[in-house]
């Protein structure tokens, strides 16, 4: 809480040991993780906002780039919203990769 992760987490304590849902908005990728880390999470799911499935990209200054998915000794992956809603209510839902995070110049490829 707040689920945006965009300021001070007020449920850190519950966050120790656990994976963190966060949803995606707000503020860079990059201070949402810095607050899961220091809260003692083991890995991060990122909620989409709508249900399309999101890569974030690979990037040299991710404090500087909201898309950027930032480098953290712990596990983060992005979801669509329907699949963070079925987590949310305690659903298992089965997931696969298909390849690792774009490189910097995959995203400046698809920037508008």
């Amino acid at each position: 809480i707040p689920l945006l992760a965009n300021d001070h987490l007020q449920n850190a304590p519950l966050l120790r040991g656990r994976i963190a849902i966060i949803e995606r908005g707000s503020c860079t990728f990059q201070n949402k993780a810095i607050r899961a880390l220091n809260a003692g999470a083991i890995g991060i799911i990122f909620a989409n906002y709508d249900d399309e499935l999101y890569q974030p990209c690979a990037s040299a200054h991710p404090e500087n780039d909201a898309t950027a998915m930032p480098a953290t000794p712990i596990p983060m992956l992005c979801v669509a919203k329907r699949d963070a809603a079925m987590l949310a209510d305690g659903m298992i839902v089965g997931m696969h990769f298909t390849r690792p995070a774009a490189s910097p110049a995959e995203c400046a490829a698809h920037v508008p």
